[in-house]
C-alpha cells in the first residue's frame, strides 16, 4: 500500500515540479545544443599541439563535446514524452542529462591539463 501512496505522492506533487523543471531546461539546453554545434568542431583544434595526440583525457574531451549537442536536443522531446506519460522522475532524470556530458568534458579537461 506504500508504493501505491508513493506513487499518486510523485504523480501529485512531481507534476508541477516536473514541469517548471522541463520549461527550465528547454530554455537553457535548446540554445546551449545548437551553440555547442560548432563547439564540438573547434574542439579538434585541441590535437593541434605537439604530443597531444597521445592524451587519452583529450579523446575523452571530444567525445564529450561531440556528445553534448546530441544529448542536449534529444534530451528535450524525450523529457517532455515522458513527462506527459506521468513518469516524472524519469522526465527530471532525462532532462537534466546534459549535465552529465557538460561534467564529463570539465572533468576530462582538467585531467588533461594535469598530465
Amino acid at each position: 500500500m506504500d508504493d501505491e501512496d508513493s506513487t499518486s505522492k510523485d504523480q501529485v506533487v512531481g507534476k508541477p515540479q516536473s514541469r517548471t523543471l522541463l520549461i527550465v531546461t528547454t530554455i537553457v539546453f535548446v540554445p546551449v545544443g545548437v551553440l555547442c554545434v560548432l563547439g564540438a568542431f573547434v574542439s579538434l583544434f585541441m590535437f593541434d599541439a605537439p604530443g597531444s595526440g597521445e592524451n587519452p583525457f583529450l579523446y575523452g574531451a571530444v567525445a564529450c563535446m561531440f556528445s553534448l549537442p546530441v544529448i542536449c536536443l534529444l534530451s528535450i522531446p524525450c523529457s517532455w514524452v515522458l513527462h506527459a506519460r506521468q513518469k516524472h522522475k524519469a522526465a527530471r532524470c532525462v532532462a537534466l542529462s546534459p549535465l552529465c556530458s557538460i561534467a564529463g568534458f570539465v572533468l576530462m579537461w582538467l585531467c588533461a591539463l594535469m598530465v
